[in-house]
């Protein structure tokens, strides 16, 4: 082994241990979850409470388990920002493996389970033009917007001394990413208010906005 190869090598390990070796398990099936989760157009706290609640049934261990194995590389806490990071690495740098593949069937499967037991109807899977399955994406959707349809004005609640939410406010409460919303505002799907070179939403309109894709009975 050369000098060379040895300092990298030593600088490699070493990056791990500070940022986690994310290519072990069960690390690695976390990210590829994490990835295929934010290509739903997941992020913030959606993408988090999404992730503790399928990571058990998709990865098969839960997220204490990850923390664990995280603790024991880097010595640090596996918190909500490194796990938001690590999902929009695996899909900015296109690191999810042709496995994810199967993991998002994992999913689609999972969330048709819990659907049928409920019986509400959910659009049948079918392969998107960016190779993500559209019937994933509306149930996870319901998922985390399932609290804000559950009464009157709700996100109008968390703000009622502003009339109007920023798209990141609104990307915060709802769990969406930020580029989904201003992609909905600029398909004029969603209303809104322009301001400067910034969109401006009233809380009413984004609950009429989820109301008219709500799934029913």
């Amino acid at each position: 082994m050369t000098n060379a190869t040895y300092v990298n090598e030593k600088q490699t390990l070493e990056r791990q241990r500070v940022r986690g070796n994310w290519n072990v398990s069960p690390l690695w099936e976390a990210k590829i979850l994490l990835g295929i989760l934010k290509q739903q157009g997941l992020a913030g706290k959606g993408l988090i409470k999404a992730f503790d609640k399928w990571a058990p049934r998709i990865v098969g261990v839960s997220r204490l388990d990850m923390a664990r194995a995280y603790g024991k590389q880097t010595g640090r806490p596996l918190s909500d920002y490194i796990l938001a990071q690590q999902a929009d690495k695996a899909v900015r740098y296109g690191q999810l493996p042709p496995e994810a593949e199967g993991f998002r069937l994992a999913l689609a499967k999972s969330l048709n389970g819990r659907t049928s037991e409920s019986e509400t109807p959910v659009d049948p899977p079918c392969a998107g033009p960016s190779g993500t399955t559209l019937g994933i994406k509306n149930t996870l959707f319901e998922e985390v917007t399932g609290s804000l349809r559950s009464g009157p004005d709700l996100v109008g609640a968390h703000h009622p001394s502003r009339a109007l939410l920023s798209t990141n406010e609104l990307a915060n409460l709802t769990g969406f990413a930020p580029k989904t919303i201003r992609r909905w505002a600029s398909r004029r799907l969603l209303n809104f208010i322009r301001v400067g070179n910034q969109f401006r939403f009233r809380p009413t309109a984004v609950e009429l906005f989820l109301a008219q894709r709500e799934v029913r009975k």
